[in-house]
């Protein structure tokens, strides 16, 4: 539900407030109103947030579009209260004196947070993460991003996509609708960061930051991100599904084209080459399993890709039939050996690795984050509780059993094939598994046999 403000409130153009269920009702900005009600960004209604996700947990129906509208607030909360708090807060008025948030630029990180998400292809990550390699390698999708904000504000980098430390408004945003319509929970207080969020000032610019007492509850954002990947985002049966839609569009993309001006000539381009027109991309949606579900082509591949598509709605998923833990990743030359790609193609599995972490490689990623007091910047103590984890990263490759039927030999051949294996390389890497600590049995000896034990006293 969007009703107009006054225009004495925003000017000569009206704004909106919006009924959002996480945050509630949320003025935007006149110029936001604008960019949302145009076709390039209606068009986030109809890409999914979570990918595959709702075919695990039913409620994971939302859309980017609802999420770009969240992160435009938060974005526009957190930019505003930094403006506050240099005005206001006494030990940090000094060390700002040099620096200053306008209204332009309060409004273009607005226009970012809202934004950020225009480039996703259908099924959000899955095409830009799964598809997109599968079909062109990873060299040909990279983002172009322009510099236009001043040297002396580059905190404002940090509010949307803060490459530094992670911790940034589109995560406040997706880790919170995302929880809300998974049916999970999180214990991170957004709204208590943002209050006490400060900009300081570093060797290299300026940082936003927080007060040391903010330690506990930064973590747990960082938390909040593993969970959520271990329970939804890269779930066995969520990668199943997104999986099987990859194959699907691999197999039917020459038959999905979509259609583009070329001066006065209308043309068309196949699924996988859109990323190199806009006008074509734009029209690319979670619809395309719709396509490949109801066209009917009589090539071979498309009928693979159909038929895969219908399995998904028949609950007849790919299968996990393994998943092992990974001790070391090294990086390797040739790629993996022919005996390994040839039992792939026998048995018709998939091995996909996965990685779980807290957004910082091995790392503890509480050491990137800036703590300050009274304009100055503090680094809390390491130990703030012995419970913190040691471990803050995880891979693990999955064997996923591609065929529809479990009978016969087959599966349970390359379910041992798999868990029997010492290392395993896929795509420049080799893989290390873990290899579990076997008990010590202990027996007694040659001279201890036909002895009793003395019973013990309670």
């Amino acid at each position: 539900m969007q009703e107009p403000t006054t225009s004495e409130e925003t000017g000569t153009l009206p704004g909106k407030i919006f009924n959002d269920p996480i945050w509630g009702p949320i003025k935007m900005n006149p110029v936001c109103v604008k960019i949302i009600d145009t076709p390039e960004f209606q068009r986030l209604r109809f890409i999914k947030q979570l990918g595959g996700c709702s075919f695990v947990y039913p409620g994971a129906c939302h859309t980017r579009f609802e999420h770009s509208i969240g992160t435009s607030y938060l974005a526009g909360l957190l930019v505003r209260t930094l403006k506050d708090n240099m005005s206001t807060d006494p030990g940090y008025k000094n060390i700002n004196k040099n620096i200053s948030i306008d209204e332009k630029d309060i409004l273009c990180v607005e226009i970012a947070g809202l934004c950020h998400d225009l480039g996703h292809g259908a099924f959000s990550h899955l095409f830009d993460s799964m598809f997109i390699p599968r079909m062109k390698g990873n060299s040909e999708w990279k983002k172009k991003i322009k510099n236009k904000i001043d040297a002396k504000k580059d905190f404002l980098y940090e509010i949307v996509a803060n490459e530094e430390n992670k911790i940034d408004v589109d995560k406040w945003d997706y880790f919170s609708r995302d929880c809300h319509m998974l049916g999970l929970t999180h214990n991170f207080q957004i709204m208590r960061s943002i209050m006490l969020a400060r900009v300081i000032k570093k060797k290299r610019g300026h940082r936003i930051s927080f007060p040391g007492t903010e330690y506990m509850n930064i973590f747990d954002m960082y938390h909040a991100r593993y969970t959520l990947h271990r329970r939804a985002y890269q779930h066995p049966v969520n990668k199943a599904v997104e999986l099987m839609i990859t194959d699907a569009l691999v197999l039917a993309d020459d038959n999905l084209t979509y259609s583009y001006r070329e001066g006065a000539k209308q043309k068309k381009t196949k699924l996988s080459n859109t990323i190199k027109n806009m006008e074509a991309y734009s029209l690319v949606t979670d619809g395309v399993i719709d396509r490949i579900r109801f066209e009917n082509f009589k090539n071979k591949k498309f009928k693979e890709a159909k038929e895969i598509i219908d399995r998904i709605f028949r609950r007849d998923l790919y299968k996990c039939g393994v998943e092992r833990r990974v001790t070391r990743v090294e990086e390797v030359k040739c790629s993996e050996s022919r005996e390994n790609k040839d039992k792939i193609k026998k048995w018709d599995i998939h091995i996909e690795p996965t990685v779980f972490s807290y957004g910082a490689e091995r790392k503890n990623p509480m050491g990137k984050v800036c703590f300050s007091s009274a304009g100055k910047t503090v680094k809390p103590t390491d130990e703030k509780s012995a419970m913190l984890p040691r471990v803050f990263k995880e891979t693990y490759l999955r064997m996923y059993w591609k065929k529809s039927s479990l009978k016969g030999n087959g599966f349970k051949d390359a379910k041992d094939w798999f868990t029997n294996l010492k290392e395993f390389e896929l795509a420049g890497k080799r893989y290390i598994f873990h290899k579990p600590k076997q008990k010590k049995v202990r027996r007694l000896g040659a001279k201890n046999k036909g002895t009793r034990r003395a019973p013990r006293h309670r």
